[in-house]
């Protein structure tokens, strides 16, 4: 049983498997309010041009598409105060955490595609504080 409820939502991408599913168990034991449960498959290797065309239509696409949705919802939404131990403070409209994987670091043989769409997500979050909402929303 989680020790207090905490507010708002978790939507959390590819909870099928691996970091995703650990996220969406971590969540539920810490208590979240509502969770939104994207459940994606994808391949380690493609073996052609359709195959990766997939991969990144779900890996790449797929971020940016959320991150653009959240972007949108977060600016509609007014900043929150909270009160902690050293007295109120802003914390804005929300929190977007993107994970990877280790391939978004280091290259592994004969995984590719994954490990160019890891990159890619990589990518994406290390310029989402520079405007990646105005580029997606």
């Amino acid at each position: 049983m989680a020790l207090r409820e905490l507010p708002g939502i978790a939507l959390i991408t590819g909870a099928g498997s691996g970091i995703g599913r650990d996220s969406a168990f971590a969540f539920a034991a810490a208590g979240i309010g509502r969770q939104t449960l994207s459940v994606m498959t994808e391949a380690s290797t493609a073996a052609s041009l359709q195959e990766y065309d997939l991969l990144y239509s779900v890996n790449v696409k797929g971020t940016l598409l959320v991150l653009g949705a959240l972007c949108k919802q977060m600016a509609t939404q007014e900043s929150r105060i909270v009160t902690g131990r050293n007295g109120p403070r802003n914390v804005g409209r929300g929190s977007i955490v993107c994970l990877s994987s280790g391939n978004g670091y280091v290259a592994e043989p004969n995984k590719g595609a994954y490990t160019t769409m890891k990159h890619a997500i990589m990518a994406i979050m290390k310029t989402a504080e520079t405007g990646i909402c105005s580029i997606v929303a």
